[in-house]
């Protein structure tokens, strides 16, 4: 009665059906679980930092030297609640905020990043630590201001969505030569 075509596309679809609602129901289970376990208010980072500022020369549009940073911290950090059966892997990254030239505009830029990839690996503690990232300002000076630290998580999961959260501030370092 009905063709080959026409059997697979209903049993396909029957098929592709039932795996987006397992995959749904995996990804809301792991979330709930997370939330659950009161995982994200366990998260706790403790970050000093000192910054050395240089003078470098103008690359392309630039036409002017500019002040660079290059940060120096310790990070003290537990992400172990973050993982649970679906957690693939956590990217974990410390964050600067500092004023922009105008009231209205902040800027954040990430200095240090990492992949977590099991619990084992979850307690994190650096002392010293030289970001991996150095920044500068549009304009060409930092002009002694400060900048805030804080330390942000994203969790990738096997199934489901990504969760992502920043840990309240953590600390302050003085942008000045």
């Amino acid at each position: 009665m009905f063709s080959t075509y026409q059997r697979a596309q209903g049993y396909l679809g029957h098929w592709t059906t039932v795996g987006l609602v397992l995959a749904l129901t995996i990804s809301i289970a792991s979330i709930a679980q997370l939330y659950a376990n009161h995982a994200f208010e366990i998260v706790t980072a403790q970050m000093a930092a000192t910054a050395s500022i240089s003078l470098k020369r103008p690359i392309s549009a630039m036409k002017k030297s500019h002040e660079h940073a290059k940060l120096r911290f310790d990070l003290d950090a537990d992400i172990t609640p973050l993982f649970n059966w679906n957690t693939k892997q956590v990217f974990v990254y410390a964050v600067a905020s500092y004023p922009g030239k105008r009231d209205d505009i902040e800027n954040n830029v990430v200095f240090w990043d990492k992949i977590v990839k099991s619990a084992d690996e979850a307690v994190i503690s650096l002392k010293n630590a030289r970001g991996k990232y150095e920044f500068c300002d549009l304009h060409p000076s930092f002009e002694n201001r400060s900048a805030q630290l804080s330390f942000g998580w994203s969790i990738q999961p096997y199934t489901g969505f990504l969760l992502w959260d920043n840990v309240a501030t953590t600390g302050t370092v003085q942008l000045s030569s």
